[in-house]
């Protein structure tokens, strides 16, 4: 039998694989996720641009599902990356090299869908508009916005208000927190809550346990405790923010105060600093202190009860008594006593 040759009448064009791939996974592997991550290696030698999920099904008779599917479980293996944009949708697919057991994003390959524009604004018609005002949801929120406004909403203010609730797809609970936390801060402006609400969109803040925490972050009095006590970088963990919202929210106290107790509670070297410097505002909350000043005053009120304290013990031992059931103040006692009194207060 005569020898068969291998040859090609054009310019030879080839897709090159990784012997990795093929040596630690492709054997346990579904095929047609081998047929998919194989195209995705052929699509990089292309020059269009005409790639996305549907021309990767069409081109081999799958559906869209299923080349999502083969592309969650090569993500899971570190072979690829899968790339979202800020409505989670996919925008990108970075393939990495397949180093077993490993990633090795040192020298990526990517392929990348025109990422969509996030829409800045809309403008819905009057037809629209008065859609969206049937809505119940809408409707309280274009009240409460009206309100905090104080003048009629013009239609380019109800476009606005309806954008984030349909063009960024904020829940009703997130836009009234929205609303309320600029007001509360001065700003009723419906264009400084829009900058708001896209910046809250393009850092992919979506729920108002989200929206919380990033407002928390950027508050003088989130500030002034991790610098206080001292935490570095580190951020608040949920029961250290409860404890914020108390001061800030029930108590009405202001960074500075926050902060003062914040440092007391760093000095004393407590293994449980955030719940020391609560027990210390509660006291101060319980005393009606609304500043640094009323909080020396109470200062002076202490040193002067400990000075009277100890003035008492002074001469009840230095009487000449038969017998007495007085036993002299411990240090830990005179600690004790300050706690005591702050919460007498």
């Amino acid at each position: 039998m005569s020898d068969i040759s291998l040859h090609t009448d054009g310019p030879s064009s080839v897709t090159c694989v990784s012997n990795n791939f093929i040596d630690h996974y492709m054997a346990e592997a579904n095929g047609e996720y081998v047929k998919i991550y194989l195209y995705l290696l052929r699509c990089l030698g292309r020059d269009d641009n005409d790639f996305s999920i549907t021309t990767i099904a069409q081109h081999l008779g799958h559906t869209d599902l299923d080349v999502k599917r083969a592309l969650q479980y090569w993500e899971a293996r570190h072979l690829l990356r899968l790339e979202y944009d800020w409505n989670q949708q996919l925008v990108g697919i970075c393939l990495v090299d397949a180093t077993p057991k490993e990633v090795n994003a040192s020298t990526p390959l990517v392929i990348k869908e025109a990422a969509p524009k996030r829409p800045v604004s809309a403008n819905y018609t009057p037809e629209e508009l008065l859609v969206f005002n049937d809505n119940k949801e809408v409707k309280d929120l274009l009240m409460l916005a009206q309100c905090y406004s104080g003048k009629q909403l013009t239609q380019n203010d109800m476009n606005t208000i309806i954008f984030w609730y349909d063009g960024l797809s904020m829940s009703p609970e997130l836009i009234e927190f929205l609303i309320n936390y600029c007001a509360s801060n001065g700003h009723t402006k419906l264009n400084y809550m829009n900058k708001i609400a896209l910046s809250w969109a393009d850092q992919g803040i979506t729920t108002l346990a989200q929206a919380e925490l990033n407002v928390a972050q950027h508050s003088d009095s989130y500030r002034s405790v991790i610098s206080n006590l001292g935490l570095g970088n580190r951020s608040l963990n949920p029961a250290e923010l409860s404890f914020l919202n108390i001061w800030t929210k029930e108590y009405g106290f202001s960074s500075d105060i926050i902060g003062e107790a914040c440092s007391r509670a760093k000095m004393r070297g407590t293994s449980a600093p955030m719940k020391y410097a609560h027990r210390i505002l509660e006291g101060w909350h319980n005393s009606g202190v609304t500043s640094l000043n009323d909080v020396n005053a109470l200062d002076m009120e202490y040193a002067n009860k400990v000075a009277a304290q100890k003035t008492v013990a002074a001469t009840k031992i230095s009487r000449p008594t038969k017998a007495h059931n007085f036993s002299e103040r411990t240090d830990n006692d005179w600690d004790a006593l300050e706690l005591e009194l702050l919460q007498k207060k």
